[in-house]
């Protein structure tokens, strides 16, 4: 078989793998786009604690194969857990600050039990931009700069932590390796050699036809060759590495368009989110987008060569990835709709004290 066929040949395969997984998304996210997300918002701390038993279950019940994988799916749905946790909290004081930043550290501890650190740091990541949005906007009533420079200090003590446990020299190094896998592709293995194949790879790229030779093998071959350590059989449509394996069929331009598809979708989902007058909105909205794209920013780089850890691209996985993030989708269209429907519950008024007035006159 030639190779244009081989490539048309997974297409195929591939495509039969992602049609149900585009009907069950397209039903889930047709049932989350009339969810009423203001219930969600009135009962955040139990849909939090509803994640985290979700994540954690299968620890119990499951194999350690299924487990993992099982909690990292979970995982991925930590930031819109994380952001409900931290809008429950709202002109609750530094107290509410404290409670919010305790909650996020529970899930950070949910994304450690997965096998990658993609969760992890798109939980931090994403987390990072909802406490200072939350906090640039007052919302925990201490005032903006100090709410701001309070989730820095968290930040910078974090790191500081990480630093003299020896974590954080480990992590540099290793984005250094990916930075320049040229230097040490034999001795770091996967990382490195892939990273390595994947900037040789685009080097050759074509716009709008297949790509022959070495360079396409390798990108074929290479992750299974050093990921599994045995036969060498090409990388399937449906994995980490489907950008690479798009461009290696078609080009980089259909790849480019994708990409630029993906963006305009989530850009828009963004705008439009942050013009919407429900307040909580805002959060769901955005904890939305900062999911899907954080996940298109560590596909896009691991497919380009930055092999830090592994990403799948959104929606055009085929798995169950790709139901979880239409059904993102779904959650994020229900705020528009529900727009002039849901509302914050308004505050209590204030109760009036009643007071004894002495008139005195004279006469």
């Amino acid at each position: 078989m030639t190779q244009e066929g081989d490539y048309h040949e997974k297409f195929t395969h591939a495509l039969e793998k992602v049609l149900p997984s585009l009907g069950l998304g397209t039903a889930a996210m047709l049932g989350m786009y009339f969810l009423d997300v203001s219930r969600l918002v009135r009962h955040a701390r139990v849909v939090y604690g509803g994640a985290l038993a979700v994540s954690l279950l299968p620890l119990v019940f499951l194999h350690s194969h299924y487990c993992t994988y099982y909690i990292a799916l979970a995982a991925a749905l930590s930031p819109l857990a994380y952001a409900l946790w931290l809008y429950s909290f709202r002109n609750k004081g530094w107290k509410g600050f404290l409670l919010t930043i305790l909650g996020g550290g529970f899930l950070a501890v949910v994304c450690c039990l997965t096998p990658g650190i993609s969760k992890l740091m798109m939980l931090l990541f994403s987390g990072l931009v909802l406490t200072l949005y939350a906090a640039g906007r007052d919302w925990f009533g201490v005032g903006r700069w100090k709410g701001v420079a309070a989730a820095l200090a968290v930040v910078f003590g974090l790191l500081a932590v990480l630093f003299f446990a020896g974590y954080l020299n480990s992590f540099l190094h290793r984005v250094i390796i990916a930075l320049h896998p040229e230097q040490d592709r034999l001795v770091r293995g996967y990382s490195g050699y892939m990273g390595w194949v994947l900037k040789m790879f685009w080097r050759d790229v074509p716009p709008l036809r297949s790509v022959i030779g070495e360079a396409a093998m390798s990108v074929n071959a290479g992750a299974r060759v050093f990921g599994a350590g045995q036969e060498m059989r090409p990388i399937d449509f449906s994995h980490d590495f489907l950008p690479a394996s798009l461009a290696a069929a078609w080009g980089w331009v259909p790849l480019a368009l994708l990409l630029a598809a993906v963006a305009a979708l989530l850009l828009w989902l963004l705008v439009k989110g942050l013009r919407q007058s429900y307040l909580p909105g805002h959060f769901v909205v955005l904890a939305v987008v900062l999911t899907l794209g954080f996940q298109t920013l560590f596909s896009a780089a691991l497919n380009f060569g930055f092999v830090l850890f592994s990403a799948s691209l959104p929606l055009v996985v085929g798995n169950f990835q790709t139901i979880l993030n239409m059904t993102l989708i779904g959650l994020a269209l229900s705020v528009f709709r529900g727009n002039s429907i849901a509302r914050e519950e308004p505050e209590k008024p204030l109760s009036q004290k009643k007071r004894l007035r002495i008139r005195f006159e004279y006469q």
